[in-house]
C-alpha cells in the first residue's frame, strides 16, 4: 500500500459555502435597499405632491450640529404666520443654512407642527435635499447586486468536461 486513496479524490468546488453564503447576503442586501429606496422616492413623490411651496427666513440654524431648521414664514403683511421645523438632509454641512437667509419650504399645510414627532412634514425644496436619500439607497443597492454577480461569477461558464464528468489533468476545468 503506498498510502493512496482506493477511490478517486471528489472534485471540490471552486467557490466555497463562504463565498455563496456572502454573495446571498450581498444579494439580498442589495434587494432590501433597493425596495427601501423606491420606498422612499414614493413617499417623497406623494410629499411633493400634496405639500404646500413657501419662502422663509431661516429662524434658528446656525451651524448646529442638528438637522433641523426653524424656518418663519411670514404673510405679506410681514406677520409670522408659521414657523416650520424643517429637516434637512444628513449630508448637508451645518453652514448651509444659516439665521436670516431665505429658503423656499415645501411642507404639509394640514400638519400638526406641534406634535413631537414632526419628521419630514417640512423639507428644502431642493432636488438634493428631496430625492438625495432614495437615490443613495437606489446606488447602493445596484453596487450590492453588481458585487453579488462579481462574488458570484455571473454568469457562470461551466466547461463541458465538467458537464459530462469527464476527470482531466487541467486545473481550469
Amino acid at each position: 500500500m503506498t498510502g493512496e486513496p482506493t477511490h478517486p479524490r471528489p472534485r471540490t468546488r471552486r467557490h466555497g459555502i463562504s463565498v455563496s453564503v456572502s454573495g446571498t447576503g450581498l444579494l439580498l442586501l442589495g434587494l432590501g435597499c433597493l425596495a427601501w429606496g423606491a420606498y422612499v422616492a414614493g413617499w417623497t413623490y406623494h410629499f411633493v405632491e400634496g405639500a404646500a411651496r413657501a419662502t422663509g427666513t431661516v429662524f434658528y440654524g446656525d451651524g448646529a450640529e442638528s438637522n433641523t431648521l426653524l424656518v418663519e414664514v411670514r404673510a405679506r403683511n410681514g406677520r409670522v404666520m408659521r414657523t416650520l421645523p424643517v429637516r434637512i438632509a444628513w449630508w448637508t454641512p451645518p453652514w448651509r443654512y444659516n439665521r436670516g437667509e431665505t429658503v423656499t419650504v415645501l411642507y404639509d399645510p394640514h400638519g400638526d407642527y406641534d406634535a413631537p414627532f414632526f419628521s419630514d412634514r417640512a423639507r428644502v425644496d431642493a432636488w438634493g435635499q428631496l430625492w438625495g436619500a432614495s437615490v443613495l439607497w437606489g446606488a447602493a443597492g445596484l453596487a450590492c447586486i453588481v458585487l453579488w454577480m462579481l462574488v458570484r461569477g455571473f454568469p457562470r461558464r461551466v466547461s463541458a468536461a465538467v458537464r459530462l464528468g469527464v476527470e482531466t489533468d487541467r486545473p481550469d476545468v
